[in-house]
């Protein structure tokens, strides 16, 4: 029973579903001495693929804070000593990029004084082969990676505007906290100036632990899983360059894509980098 939930969650993970940075003017915020609160994924017993997201370098020699976007998977199985972990980062926002059934399937779990939560959905498209085949299966991903990158172009300008807007700390998450989660992140992360390098960089860790816990999830359930299936569902880097070549194709750069596609302003664009870059 516990392997087929995990099958589901991973099929439902694949459902889900830049480039340079804009020359406009940077503003960032200049380093504190604050040290960072950081909190080690294997710790929390429920959260799955948790991380901050602070820490990578841009172009310009600037950082992306800590402690200020997050991004992990469903959060409906999270426990009290999650909780308790998760306290001192303060979240106020999650951003859940699930669908409305998806949500109601596992609602977040938070315990007292829980964060406001922004419903962002991203439109679902395609199904899976019946044959969990590796190549079928990454074929079809790369794909929806493509499609995701237009048809979900609103939901994306969507949440970097509320990030632009709000007040962070914010979470964001879908199902796996690896397709919606990770475009979500990779178009964050180009349009405040990081590497491309950095963006798979950071868009792969989710291969890790996603890994361990599929084995640990294996190993309790006594259950044989063939590599066939493990696979099939491994995380793809080409999925990341299809999304990428897909806003080239339909938006001529990255910057056309932040205006057009995302909607997003001026003034959305340096709040992100006056809130997320420091010295």
């Amino acid at each position: 029973m516990l392997l087929l939930k995990y099958k589901r969650f991973l099929l439902t993970s694949a459902l889900s579903l830049t480039v340079s940075a804009s020359s406009m003017p940077l503003t960032a915020q200049k380093q504190t001495t604050q040290k960072p609160i950081r909190i080690d994924a294997k710790q929390l017993e429920g959260v799955l693929n948790f991380r901050d997201i602070g820490g990578y370098k841009t172009a310009d020699g600037h950082t992306i804070r800590y402690n200020v976007v997050y991004r992990s998977a469903t959060l409906h199985a999270m426990t009290l000593s999650d909780n308790e972990k998760l306290a001192p980062l303060k979240i106020r926002y999650e951003i859940d990029l699930r669908t409305e059934a998806e949500r109601s399937a596992a609602p977040t779990n938070w315990g007292p004084n829980p964060p406001e939560v922004i419903d962002i959905p991203f439109l679902h498209a395609g199904t899976p082969p019946p044959d969990p085949d590796p190549a079928q299966v990454h074929a079809m991903m790369r794909r929806l990676y493509a499609d995701y990158a237009v048809v979900n172009a609103p939901a994306i300008g969507k949440v970097l505007h509320d990030l632009a807007q709000g007040d962070e700390p914010a979470l964001i998450h879908c199902t796996g906290g690896v397709d919606r989660t990770g475009m979500t992140v990779a178009v964050l992360m180009t349009l405040l100036g990081t590497s491309r390098k950095d963006v798979y960089r950071e868009y792969l860790v989710s291969t890790k632990l996603t890994k361990e816990e599929m084995q640990r999830t294996v190993a309790n359930s006594g259950v044989t899983v063939s590599p066939k299936f493990l696979k099939a569902f491994s995380i793809d880097a080409k999925s990341l360059d299809a999304f990428f070549d897909s806003i080239d194709q339909h938006y001529g750069s990255f910057d056309a894509y932040v205006r057009n596609g995302l909607k997003l302003s001026n003034q959305d664009v340096q709040n992100l980098r006056r809130k997320l870059l420091v010295d």
